[in-house]
C-alpha cells in the first residue's frame, strides 16, 4: 500500500513539472534585418519530463493592411528532456506585423501559443555587417566617432554615412543559418578567427555562403598567423574562388588594399593584416579604413530603389491574364444554362408534368458530371521566371513567378524544391518546411488566378544546362569594367550610354508576353546591376526544361503550361557555359 501510495506521489510530482515551453526566440542576428527580405526566425524549444510528437506553427499576421497571411510549419518530435531549434524563414514587410508561435500535437491539441511583435526593420538603403566568430566578441563594436556613431544598448550599432547607416551584428558559426535567404539582410560578412574546415564548418552553411555571395554578398576572411586553412584548398571551401595573389603576404604593407574578387553576383577577399591589427588598436580607424575601400555589391546597392519599384504588380497583373474564363466549368455552365433555358421553354408549352420531371432531373445529371471523377484533375500555369546560372560553382537561382488556376476545384499539395522560399500574395497559404522538402496544401479553383513567388537554388549539371542551352534564344553579351589600377574595390560602372543602348534594344525584336514582361524590367531598371559589376555576362530569354520548373504536383493531377517565359543571365564564361 505505502508503495502504491509512493508512486502515486512521484507522478503527480512528475506531471507538476513536466513542461514544454519556447525557450528563446531570434528574428534576424541581434534582431536585425531589413524589410521587404526573406529572415530567419530560430526559436528554441525546450520540454522537461514530457515528449511530444507535433508541429510547430508560425503565422506570420498583418496588424493594420488587409493583406494575405502565410503560415510557416515543421514537425517537431521531443524527448522527455529534450532541447531543440527550428529555424523558418519568413517574408518581412514594410509593416507591422504580429509573430504567432502555435504548438500543436498530431491529435490537433493546441500545448503552447506565444506572441511576439517583432522590432521595426531597416531599411533596404541601409548596410548590414555581420561578424561570425566562434565566440561573441564585440572586438568590431564601434564607438563615438565623427561618423555619429550610436553606441547602442543591443549588440547592433549604426553608422550615419552619404545618408544610410551601418548596422553591425554578431553571430557564431553554429547559430548561422543552413539556407542563403537566411543572409538576405545581410550586406557585408566578416570572418573572424572561423575554421573553414567540414568539421567546424558544415558543408551545408557553406554551400549557403556561397549562395548568398552570388547573390551579391560582400565577403571579407579574416585570415590569422596559426590559421593554415586559408591556403590549402582541399580544407577551405573559400580558397578556390579566390586567386593566388589575393593570399596573405608575409610582410604586409600600410598601404595594402582590401582586394575583392568577382563570384557571380557578388565579391569575396582577404582583410589585410595591419586592417587586422587596427580593429584591436582603433576601431573608429578600422571602420572608416574599411567603408573607404569596401562597397556594397552592384546587386545590393541598387536594392535602395525597390522601394519606388513596381515590377511586383505589374508582373502579377500579366500572371492574371489567365482568366478564369479558359476553364472548361465555366464553358460547360454557360453551354448548360443555354440548353437549360431553350429547352424548358419548349417543354413548358406542351405538357406540366414534362416541364417538372425536366426542370429536376437536367440539373441533378449536371451536377453529378460535375462531380464524378469522368475527368483528369488539370490546373493551368503561367509563370515567368529569372535565372541565373552561375556556371563556376554549377548552381541555378531561380525567381518565379508562378500563376495557377484550375480547370475545376482541385485539392492538392503542391511541392517545390527543397530550401526554397514561398510567398502567396492574394490568398492566406500554410508553407510546411522540412530539411528534404517543403509542400503546401492549396486549395485551386477556377475563380481567381493564385499567384505564387517562389526562389530557390538547384544543382545544374551538364545534362539540365544541354537542355537549357537548346532552348536559348537571341543573346545579350555584357561586358564586365576592369577594377581601377589603386586597387581600389569599388566597382566602376559603365557608362549610361551602354545601359541606354541595352534599353532602346532589348525588347524591341520580342513580341508577345516576353515583350511586355521585357518592358517590365526595363522600366524598373531590374537589370541596371549588371552594367555595374566588373565579370562578363550573357542575357537572354528561354524555356524551363520541366525539371528545372520549381513546382511539382501529384500524379494525379497534371499541369497545362499555358506560358513560359523565362529570362536567363549566364556568367562568367567559364565552368559549364564553355559549352556555349
Amino acid at each position: 500500500m505505502r508503495i502504491l501510495v509512493l508512486l502515486s506521489i512521484l507522478c503527480w510530482l512528475n506531471s507538476a513539472v513536466a513542461e514544454i515551453e519556447l525557450a528563446s526566440i531570434q528574428v534576424g542576428f541581434d534582431q536585425i534585418y531589413k524589410h521587404d527580405r526573406w529572415t530567419a526566425v530560430q526559436a528554441t524549444i525546450e520540454s522537461r519530463y514530457e515528449s511530444f510528437e507535433g508541429q510547430l506553427e508560425l503565422r506570420v499576421q498583418d496588424t493594420i493592411a488587409d493583406q494575405a497571411n502565410q503560415t510557416y510549419i515543421q514537425p517537431v518530435v521531443l524527448q522527455q528532456v529534450d532541447r531543440q531549434q527550428r529555424t523558418f524563414l519568413i517574408w518581412m514587410p514594410n509593416r507591422s506585423v504580429e509573430l504567432r508561435f502555435q504548438l500543436r500535437s498530431h491529435l490537433g491539441d493546441v500545448r503552447l501559443i506565444h506572441q511576439l511583435t517583432p522590432a521595426i526593420p531597416k531599411p533596404l538603403a541601409d548596410l548590414v555587417v555581420l561578424v561570425v566568430s566562434p565566440t561573441i566578441s564585440y572586438r568590431y563594436d564601434q564607438t563615438e566617432q565623427n561618423w555619429s556613431v550610436q553606441k547602442e544598448t543591443d549588440p547592433g550599432s549604426g553608422v550615419k554615412s552619404s545618408g544610410s547607416q551601418v548596422f553591425v551584428a554578431h553571430t557564431t558559426p553554429s547559430q548561422l543559418p543552413k539556407v542563403w535567404l537566411g543572409y538576405d539582410s545581410v550586406d557585408l560578412m566578416i570572418l573572424h578567427d572561423v575554421r573553414l574546415t567540414e568539421r567546424y564548418f558544415p558543408s551545408s552553411k557553406q554551400m549557403a555562403i556561397l549562395d548568398w555571395i552570388c547573390r551579391g554578398g560582400t565577403l571579407i576572411l579574416e585570415a590569422n598567423d596559426h590559421y593554415l586553412g586559408i591556403t590549402n584548398q582541399q580544407t577551405n571551401f573559400l580558397t578556390p574562388w579566390l586567386p593566388v595573389a589575393s593570399l596573405p603576404r608575409p610582410s604586409p604593407t600600410q598601404t595594402e588594399q582590401i582586394s575583392l574578387h568577382p563570384l557571380g553576383n557578388g565579391q569575396l577577399g582577404i582583410l589585410p593584416t595591419y586592417l587586422q591589427q587596427m580593429v584591436s588598436e582603433d576601431t573608429i580607424a578600422f571602420w572608416s579604413t574599411l567603408f573607404n575601400q569596401v562597397s556594397m555589391s552592384a546587386r545590393h546597392a541598387e536594392a535602395r530603389y525597390d522601394p519606388y519599384r513596381r515590377h511586383r504588380e505589374r508582373i502579377y497583373q500579366q500572371l492574371k491574364t489567365l482568366k478564369p474564363q479558359h476553364s472548361p466549368l465555366i464553358r460547360h455552365l454557360f453551354i448548360f444554362s443555354l440548353i437549360y433555358v431553350v429547352a424548358m421553354w419548349l417543354v413548358s408549352r406542351q405538357q406540366l408534368q414534362r416541364y417538372i420531371f425536366l426542370s429536376l432531373v437536367v440539373p441533378i445529371g449536371f451536377i453529378l458530371v460535375l462531380i464524378l471523377p469522368s475527368q483528369p484533375e488539370r490546373i493551368n500555369l503561367h509563370h515567368f521566371s529569372m535565372a541565373t546560372v552561375y556556371g563556376r560553382r554549377q548552381r541555378l537561382h531561380l525567381k518565379s513567378y508562378l500563376g495557377i488556376i484550375g480547370q475545376k476545384q482541385v485539392q492538392a499539395s503542391l511541392q517545390f524544391p527543397a530550401s526554397s522560399a514561398i510567398r502567396t500574395t492574394n490568398f492566406d497559404a500554410a508553407v510546411v518546411q522540412t530539411p528534404t522538402a517543403i509542400s503546401m496544401p492549396s486549395t485551386i479553383d477556377p475563380w481567381q488566378v493564385q499567384i505564387l513567388e517562389v526562389e530557390t537554388f538547384l544543382d545544374l549539371n551538364r545534362h539540365s544546362f544541354s537542355a537549357l542551352k537548346q532552348r536559348i534564344g537571341a543573346e545579350w553579351q555584357i561586358s564586365g569594367e576592369t577594377p581601377p589600377n589603386t586597387g581600389a574595390t569599388h566597382t566602376a560602372p559603365t557608362s549610361d550610354q551602354s545601359y541606354g543602348r541595352f534599353q532602346a534594344q532589348f525588347s524591341r525584336s520580342m513580341e508577345g508576353q516576353r515583350k511586355k514582361y521585357a518592358d517590365i524590367m526595363i522600366r524598373e531598371n531590374l537589370l541596371r546591376h549588371l552594367f555595374k559589376e566588373q565579370n562578363q555576362k550573357t542575357v537572354s530569354w528561354t524555356t524551363l526544361p520541366d525539371k528545372l520548373v520549381p513546382l511539382m504536383l501529384p500524379d494525379k493531377v497534371s499541369v497545362n503550361t499555358t506560358s513560359d517565359n523565362s529570362l536567363i543571365i549566364v556568367y562568367p564564361k567559364t565552368g559549364l557555359d564553355q559549352e556555349k
